[in-house]
């Protein structure tokens, strides 16, 4: 997942408002992906990208440029990890210039132009902050790891430190 700074960093409001709405409506995609084996974690720079084309901000953009190599390189990335998603159904397309709503966690979302509301931003940035927690214990313990153990008991074992 991407890390909160890149959601928060835009200086204007607007883009960093885009930059919410986009993580918001992709997340779910991106956390499923998290649960395949096969998916492998991206660069901050790809994050930007994919964040940009899913805000909507990247349309239009010259394929010879770096940032437009880089853009195209992330549609068809997605365009993989959306045809590779066995049964399950995900519409992965950039976000209009009107869409200013999104759900997260079970709930409307509102984006305005100046922003969002505060209290969704950082609910929004703990939640990103918990997941790159859990991605990076998993990698992590799936690098020291020497017990032996099946990877499903394994992951049975991590899943503990998340109860109550």
């Amino acid at each position: 997942v991407p890390l909160p700074r890149l959601l928060a960093s835009p200086i204007k409001p607007e883009m960093q408002s885009r930059f919410f709405l986009a993580w918001v409506h992709i997340c779910d995609f991106f956390i499923y992906l998290l649960s395949r084996d096969s998916f492998s974690p991206l660069s901050n720079k790809k994050w930007q990208s994919l964040l940009d084309i899913m805000s909507g901000e990247s349309s239009g953009e010259n394929s010879k440029t770096k940032a437009g190599k880089q853009h195209a390189e992330m549609k068809e990335m997605l365009e993989k990890f959306v045809a590779g998603a066995e049964s399950v159904t995900f519409q992965l397309k950039p976000l209009s210039k009107d869409n200013i709503t999104g759900h997260f966690n079970g709930r409307l979302v509102i984006f305005i132009k100046a922003g969002l509301l505060l209290s969704d931003a950082q609910e929004i940035l703990w939640d990103l902050n918990e997941l790159n927690f859990r991605q990076e214990l998993l990698s992590l313990d799936r690098q020291l790891d020497r017990s032996g153990m099946l990877p499903f008991d394994q992951q049975l074992r991590l899943e503990e430190c998340w109860v109550g």
